[in-house]
Order: structure tokens, then sequence, then C-alpha cells
């Protein structure tokens, strides 16, 4: 593998989890507009983001087993959540 390769892979597996956070953040926000917000999912979501941004940052773009075992971890996990969110498309893109 190349350089040029090894850097778009270490680029994908953070935006990937860059993706999740957005995630969590989006439900962030609307967990705190609720009246009574469940702050035991708030302080979870708060919890995950920052174990996100920290495995984010311990990726190395010279450690390419790891960026890609972050790819697949992370996009199952974004897939998942999307799926969830927006079922209506997810039949469309099998």
């Amino acid at each position: 593998m190349d350089i040029i390769e090894a850097t778009v892979n270490y680029e994908v597996a953070c935006e990937t989890i860059t993706h999740l956070i957005a995630i969590h953040v989006e439900d962030l926000e609307a967990e705190m507009r609720k009246p009574d917000p469940d702050t035991v999912l708030i302080d979870r979501l708060n919890a995950e983001c920052l174990q996100l941004a920290h495995e984010r940052r311990a990726l190395s773009p010279s450690d390419q087993v790891a960026v890609n075992a972050a790819k697949i971890k992370f996009a199952a996990r974004v897939r998942a959540l999307l799926v969830n969110r927006y079922p209506e498309t997810s039949a469309a893109s099998r």
C-alpha cells in the first residue's frame, strides 16, 4: 500500500468516526430540547462522544491494521444508526 492509499484510508476512518459523533450530537441536542430530558441518556451520549474522539485521536496513518478495523467497526455503527433513523431508505440501498 502506498502513502496516498494509507492516507485516504486513515481519512475515511476519521471521517466515519466524525459522522458517528455528529449523529450522537444531533441526538444530544434533541434530548436536551425536551421538557424533561433523560439525563442518563445525555450522560451516555456525552461519554460516547468523548470515547469516539479519543479513538479518533489514537488512530495513526502508519497503523493500517487499526485504521481498517476502525473503518469496519464504525461504518457498521453509522450504518445501523442511519437504518434505524431512516428505514424507508435502507430498503432502496440493498
